[in-house]
């Protein structure tokens, strides 16, 4: 599967040395061939000598990164690797410039905070998808509920870090997830495609990573894409109600309803056991 994966993304990117060397290193990552620590540093080490120079754009970078997630994210280990690589890139030292300095992409230091991978993520396989876009691309929900697999795992590999901006891009795509599914009440068919849509990547991150979430609502974590959007024990009792109403929804199908229930349960014991 990595090689065919590998051999597609090689023919999208034909011209940029930079670029096929991360399609490479994930190939033998994938492969078994490498560590994610040794994937880490040949990752970035593509990259370095064009973030030293200024180009400090990571958007192809983070695609490729994120075709592997969406293509090769089903299969378990696979999934554990690309998390693993990702958590050693950011325990890698800082890049700095001349003068010393970190440099730095929108606000965050290369390569602790992992720069614009988060964002990425949503503009790519996390983002929210559409009726529509189901219709054209099938495999469009398939990538949706393969990346909220892996934004939960990381999730939940990242409270243990030291450095804090990984952590709050995942807890930002996580709510993206929730509001998605769970802004409304479950009652006629639109609600019943929203469900098969986007119910089971929200119950995803709650059965992957409720607790990280847990310790989110506790510290009232601000979300800066929503106007007023956080975290809180009111937003958090109102997903578990929404989550009951869609387990309880007769009309939706039965995945989405059953990993309602999930959620449900497991909202419920991560209370009890807090």
């Amino acid at each position: 599967m990595a090689d065919a994966w590998a051999e597609q993304m090689l023919t999208a990117y034909p011209n940029s040395p930079a670029d096929r060397d991360v399609v490479e290193t994930l190939r033998s990552l994938l492969q078994r061939k490498i560590l994610p620590q040794q994937a880490a540093e040949s990752l970035t080490s593509a990259y370095d000598p064009l973030i030293r120079s200024g180009k400090t754009d990571t958007e192809n970078l983070w695609g490729v990164y994120c075709a592997a997630i969406a293509s090769l994210g089903h299969d378990v280990s696979s999934r554990g690797l690309l998390v693993s690589a990702l958590l050693s890139i950011s325990r890698l030292p800082d890049i700095v410039d001349d003068k010393g300095q970190p440099v730095m992409q929108n606000r965050q230091i290369f390569w602790r905070d992992v720069p614009d991978f988060a964002f990425w993520m949503s503009e790519g396989p996390a983002g929210m998808v559409s009726d529509r876009e189901v219709v054209a691309k099938p495999e469009r929900l398939r990538a949706s509920r393969i990346a909220a697999a892996f934004g939960a795992e990381y999730l939940g590999e990242l409270d243990r870090e030291k450095h804090h901006a990984p952590r709050d891009g995942m807890r930002n795509l996580a709510f993206d997830h929730l509001m998605q599914a769970l802004r409304w009440g479950f009652e006629d068919e639109e609600d019943v495609k929203r469900a098969r849509l986007s119910a089971p990547q929200a119950a995803t991150w709650i059965l992957t990573a409720g607790p990280s979430l847990y310790q989110a609502v506790k510290e009232r974590f601000s979300v800066g894409d929503y106007d007023g959007g956080s975290f809180d024990m009111e937003r958090w009792n109102l997903w578990k109600g929404r989550f009951a109403e869609l387990a309880a929804f007769e009309r939706a199908d039965a995945e989405p309803r059953r990993m309602a229930g999930l959620a449900v349960e497991e909202m419920q014991k991560i209370e009890k056991e807090a």
